[in-house]
């Protein structure tokens, strides 16, 4: 199948024409969603992944499409890349449970490297729509719920064992850095080709790193199943947790491919309980939010020929037509990150997608902010299924290495049900604004 680096000139601009002819622009209106909510139907599983954790416009997108799919859907139920713990300290102030007297002390938790993700502006206006629709609910079984579907939260538990092995061995510690840093890349960094993907910890060292984290693990879920004992379903979750969580731990601190394969699995498997728990109350329906990376299906993408499979993929596969996948994209403006890993987040700019890439040839369309669902892509449905860049900025960006860093090879069609482009964008706003981020305020305007 041809690719992006065998196209014309030619090719490329018969692509953008066909973008131009049947993408449909979004305009801030009512109606902006609603053939995107007819071609989801009745499906009871709808992710949305965005390319970036750091833009604001993905956030927001993410709400009103959530809101439109709560009120005009039924769904119920919101899952989140996030700490099952943390997440469910926000949802029990939804549910006006426990002693948090607002929204931003319910994602107090949500303090571990990276923390902006979860504790930021958009975010914050999300809890609290969501605790004054459930104020206003008069059946239990009518109100919306917030879970996370995350082991321990994958990037914090990342930055524990890091901080772990420093007090340890330095050196190790280092490798560790550079390997968890791999998590946000999508082809190896010239200087790191040929490096094995296993960090070889000494056995010492990875059993006393492993004891942290399940110590930390099993105080983030007693914590919540005391408080929580009517819950069965959360009982029960936070069982199978424990029993997951020392082979999900083992393989983190050995190497990233296993890793993130235990990862998306663990994931698809919380998605199906949690599924199945929720069809016996009557609501099982799920709205998800992760990075695309996780939502797209990984067969479509080069990180397949990494060994790599995703949640969006593997819910495919177990449920078929009951998942509706959504990718959201940008093409340039700022974006908040950090520039290595466990260093605290700045506004940083976001660099023009690359040429000929897929964001590029959105850009070139001229339609700005637009939908497009491939299935009624007509004539650029062949376009879009030859492999093209794709750009994922994770928590750690590195603007000089983009290519190498921050892209992907895609075939859209295959990758997403549909795609929500957002042509220029900026940095969404943590909770906590530190000097190095404040420092950087201005850096997007005018983009």
């Amino acid at each position: 199948m041809a690719s992006w680096r065998e196209d014309g000139a030619g090719v490329e601009q018969r692509l953008v024409r066909a973008v131009k002819s049947c993408g449909r622009p979004l305009r801030g209106e009512s109606g902006d969603y609603s053939r995107l909510l007819e071609a989801i139907g009745e499906r009871p599983i709808v992710l949305l992944g965005a390319a970036t954790e750091g833009t604001h416009e993905f956030y927001r997108e993410r709400m009103a499409l959530t809101q439109r799919l709560v009120v005009q859907k039924g769904f119920k139920t919101l899952a989140v890349e996030a700490g099952w713990s943390d997440a469910y300290r926000v949802n029990r102030y939804i549910h006006s449970v426990g002693f948090d007297r607002d929204a931003e002390g319910a994602m107090a938790d949500f303090k571990r490297f990276p923390s902006w993700p979860w504790q930021n502006s958009d975010v914050l206006d999300l809890v609290a729509w969501m605790r004054q629709y459930n104020d206003c609910a008069w059946r239990e079984e009518a109100k919306l719920s917030f879970l996370g579907l995350d082991l321990y939260s994958l990037r914090a538990a990342m930055a524990v064992a890091e901080r772990s092995l420093a007090l340890r061995d330095p050196e190790v510690a280092e490798r560790a850095r550079g390997s968890f840093c791999g998590f946000d890349q999508f082809a190896p960094e010239p200087r790191r080709f040929g490096r094995p993907d296993a960090l070889r910890l000494p056995r010492a060292l990875e059993r006393e790193a492993l004891q942290e984290l399940l110590e930390l693990h099993r105080r983030g879920l007693v914590r919540h199943a005391i408080l929580n004992s009517d819950d069965g379903f959360l009982i029960e979750q936070s069982a199978r947790l424990v029993e997951q969580a020392l082979p999900y731990y083992r393989s983190l601190l050995r190497g990233r491919s296993q890793a993130w394969n235990a990862y998306e699995a663990h994931l698809a498997s919380t998605m199906e309980e949690l599924l199945g728990s929720l069809r016996k109350r009557g609501a099982g329906k799920i709205v998800v939010w992760a990075m695309s990376a996780h939502t797209g299906d990984a067969s479509a993408t080069s990180l397949s020929r990494r060994g790599r499979r995703s949640l969006g993929q593997l819910l495919r596969e177990r449920l078929g037509d009951a998942v509706f996948s959504i990718g959201l994209t940008t093409y340039g403006g700022s974006v908040t990150a950090a520039p290595e890993w466990g260093r605290l987040p700045e506004r940083m700019r976001l660099s023009p997608a690359q040429p000929g890439s897929l964001e590029d040839v959105f850009h070139q369309s001229g339609l700005g902010d637009f939908l497009l669902l491939p299935s009624e892509a007509g004539a650029a449905q062949e376009l879009l299924a030859r492999k093209r860049l794709e750009r994922a900025v994770g928590v750690v960006y590195r603007p000089a290495q983009e290519l190498c860093a921050h892209c992907f090879e895609a075939r859209l069609a295959g990758q997403f049900d549909a795609v929500l482009h957002f042509d220029q964008t900026r940095a969404v706003e943590p909770l906590e604004r530190k000097t190095v981020w404040e420092s950087t305020e201005g850096l997007g305007a005018g983009l």
